[in-house]
């Protein structure tokens, strides 16, 4: 849903400035490669310029700073790249919002000890930044608390879900989950309703 919404924007700002838009994304966030062979061919196609949410931020520099050397300008947006010669990089404050997401939970918690993690994938800056706000804060500011299980999804909802059972069944006081996977996902658990919203943070 994040990338349909940036979609429309995208399709507004194209109507807005009269340009023409070449929407292209790999299937899968985790498909760098994929995403590696879009870039190439927009260079191929020697287009005006290139805007990315990168699936990786080392895999995608090289195929970037082609496109920057064949006079290609680039913009990045989410989730960040390894290089310094874009135009310009729009974000979310990653890191600050692993942080708001580690105090709310901790809110939340009503004296348990235990939480956990549900990643997305390695290599995408932004989660990785948010993975990063959400650890250092709980160190920090909640030295009680425990990070008692870690696990990436790879941006695979259903895999969200059976990981987040998993974890609740081999941590049965777990307090809270801090989830990176989007994504609605209810269901009963020990005889107990639960519901964990998978979404970004």
């Amino acid at each position: 849903m994040f990338f349909v919404s940036v979609h429309a924007g995208v399709d507004q700002a194209a109507h807005d400035f009269q340009v023409e838009v070449l929407w292209n994304g790999p299937q899968n966030e985790t498909d760098f490669a994929r995403q590696i062979e879009i870039v190439d061919s927009m260079i191929a196609q020697q287009v005006s310029a290139i805007a990315i949410s990168a699936t990786d931020e080392r895999a995608l520099v090289a195929p970037l700073e082609r496109a920057i050397k064949s006079g290609i300008p680039v913009t990045i947006f989410d989730s960040g790249v390894n290089i310094e010669d874009y135009v310009s990089f729009i974000a979310t404050g990653n890191f600050e919002a692993g942080c708001t997401a580690s105090r709310t939970l901790a809110g939340f918690l009503n004296g348990a000890t235990d939480v956990a993690m549900v990643m997305q994938k390695p290599g995408g800056t932004s989660t990785v930044l948010r993975e990063q706000g959400f650890e250092q804060t709980i160190a920090k500011e909640f030295p009680h608390l425990k990070i008692v299980a870690r696990q990436y999804c790879m941006a695979d909802a259903a895999r969200s879900r059976t990981v987040a059972e998993d974890i609740l069944a081999a941590h049965p006081n777990l307090g809270g989950i801090f989830c990176l996977e989007r994504g609605r996902i209810p269901w009963q658990y020990s005889g107990h309703p639960r519901k964990i919203t998978f979404r970004q943070s």
